[in-house]
């Protein structure tokens, strides 16, 4: 979160100054951002999203275009995605101007998308979720299909904060973290299959995309007859594993001294017949 955090004051006068709403205001958890939900009327209505100081405007430009084109495209009609609102000025976006907190920062209103629960949180899930979420995920993809923007390249910088960590091309910042590794022999050893086996691994993937991609294919179709060829029971059949099962019934009522005494006996008949 920002260090000059902003207030529900704060986003209740901005959502005023910028956009023109009157409305009550809750804050959400965020990452980076101040993010607040706006109510009008007692009602959802739309999300406030108030930069952290240090956010690049190339960066919330990519943002729009993406949003843009999940809103325009037919394919995508039956799903619900965030659109940014205008300001009074007609923009999508603004900043925090002189004498409010948070001056200079980017400011955003975005259109509020109801939910009940995140998908972590539904356990077990439903067959039917998951096609769902698989349809969404191939339907963004479909969707962004051929969208580029240099703001989608950033890579690692000196100061190493303008990055996309979970990008597989800028991955070997993980090096920066082997300082936690207290043994030198194994911090040593890590370093060594970063700097030389997984570097060369990166580099060869990076280069030859559509054959790893056809790789990782056939590795995971290679499991369908691989299933059928091994076989395999979840009861194991001619095994003698010298066990028996002994059941004992005794009238409703017994007590457990008399149930303890069967069973004794039971134990004691079964060990002379063996």
């Amino acid at each position: 979160m920002p260090t000059d955090t902003l207030t529900t004051e704060d986003a209740v006068r901005l959502a005023g100054i910028i956009f023109g709403l009157a409305a009550e205001v809750r804050r959400l958890d965020g990452e980076f951002d101040d993010n607040f939900l706006l109510l009008v009327a007692g009602q959802p209505h739309s999300v406030l999203k108030v930069s952290r100081p240090e956010e690049q405007r190339a960066f919330l430009d990519l943002q729009a275009k993406v949003l843009g084109r999940l809103g325009r495209i037919p394919d995508t009609a039956a799903f619900q995605f965030p659109q940014l609102l205008p300001t009074r000025n007609a923009t999508t976006l603004a900043t925090v101007p002189d004498g409010c907190p948070g001056a200079g920062r980017f400011i955003r209103l975005l259109s509020y998308i109801p939910g009940c629960r995140h998908l972590a949180e539904v356990v077990p899930c439903p067959p039917p979720l998951l096609t769902s979420l698989g349809t969404l995920l191939a339907t963004v993809d479909r969707a962004l299909l051929g969208l580029d923007d240099p703001a989608a390249h950033r890579t690692r910088n000196g100061s190493g904060d303008d990055r996309f960590r979970w990008a597989l091309a800028d991955s070997l910042w993980v090096r920066d973290a082997l300082t936690h590794v207290k043994d030198a022999r194994r911090r040593a050893l890590a370093g060594w299959v970063l700097d030389r086996v997984y570097t060369a691994m990166l580099a060869f993937a990076m280069r030859h995309r559509m054959a790893v991609s056809l790789i990782a294919l056939a590795v995971v179709l290679s499991s369908i007859p691989l299933y059928r060829a091994v076989k395999q029971e979840f009861i194991p059949s001619n095994v003698d594993e010298a066990e028996f099962e002994v059941s004992v019934n005794a009238p409703e009522g017994t007590n457990l001294a008399t149930m303890n005494e069967t069973m004794q006996i039971a134990s004691v008949a079964k060990t002379i017949e063996r």
